[in-house]
């Protein structure tokens, strides 16, 4: 059911999505046709907060911390889920694998890589304070509007 926390939460989540994403883009040692990578990482952290952070509104300013910072550490997985799949993919219609095992372990090797790309300084306190200040709106909300 729509509620006005889960809509402060899936823009909220949205915003933060589409500037780690920018971060991110920054932080790649190599250079690449991104494609639809903003959109993607926007979507997927507009449902996270949805349906993860939204769905605990109102529980106090203490359980907005957490909240906030689950749904972005399900942004984070589902994102390097999702991508690492589409790279497997990729790489699988270019005929890199031998059998189907051998591509679905690639999908945690390249979740792996992607994720060390992602250790900077930078990336990592966007999503923590991100996370943290998403969840403290969408508690907002939740408290004023339900």
């Amino acid at each position: 059911m729509p509620t006005a926390a889960r809509l402060a939460a899936a823009v909220c989540f949205a915003l933060l999505g589409w500037g780690a994403s920018d971060l991110i883009v920054d932080a790649l040692p190599f250079e690449r046709n991104l494609g639809w990578f903003y959109e993607i990482n926007t979507l997927i952290a507009a449902l996270c907060g949805w349906f993860i952070a939204g769905s605990r509104a109102p529980a106090g300013y203490g359980g907005a911390i957490s909240y906030g910072l689950t749904a972005t550490a399900g942004f984070i997985f589902w994102g390097l889920l999702f991508h690492s799949s589409h790279e497997m993919i990729q790489l699988s219609l270019r005929r890199q694998y031998d059998n189907a095992m051998e591509a679905v372990v690639a999908v945690f090797d390249i979740g792996l890589e992607f994720g060390q790309i992602m250790l900077t300084q930078d990336i990592i306190l966007t999503f923590l304070i991100g996370g943290i200040v998403a969840g403290m709106v969408t508690e907002w909300f939740g408290q004023r509007f339900e």
